[in-house]
């Protein structure tokens, strides 16, 4: 079986274009299909992550929940979150503060803020 262009005749230009053209829309089509591969590929990782998430939050929650029964958590006096929600909690007499109310109290003292 002879070729398109197999015979003494040469291709006109407008059947080189013509495959020329037609050469392109398969590399196209081609990197179409990659692309919609890569990105039902990242569509089950990202739901794959977000189900690990999901399950993640609520082993912490469920954690969380047993440990309050044994110890109840210790809370900040000024902001009211609990030790699990700030990275550090210290200790008074009869109080406590967060890292994060003691920011914001050395935010005030250095800014001249609050009344007194």
């Amino acid at each position: 079986m002879r070729g398109i262009f197999s015979g003494r005749q040469k291709p006109s230009e407008a059947a080189k274009e013509s495959l020329r053209a037609w050469r392109e829309y398969d590399l196209v089509c081609r990197a179409r299909d990659a692309a919609e591969r890569k990105l039902e590929t990242a569509t089950r990782n990202l739901d794959e992550s977000r189900g690990l998430l999901i399950k993640a939050i609520q082993e912490r929650d469920e954690a969380r929940a047993e440990l309050a029964k044994v110890k109840p958590p210790l809370y900040c006096s000024f902001c009211g979150k609990i030790q699990y929600e700030v990275r550090k909690l210290i200790a008074g007499p009869t109080v406590f503060i967060c890292d994060e109310c003691v920011s914001k109290c050395v935010e005030i003292i250095d800014n001249g803020e609050g009344g007194g």
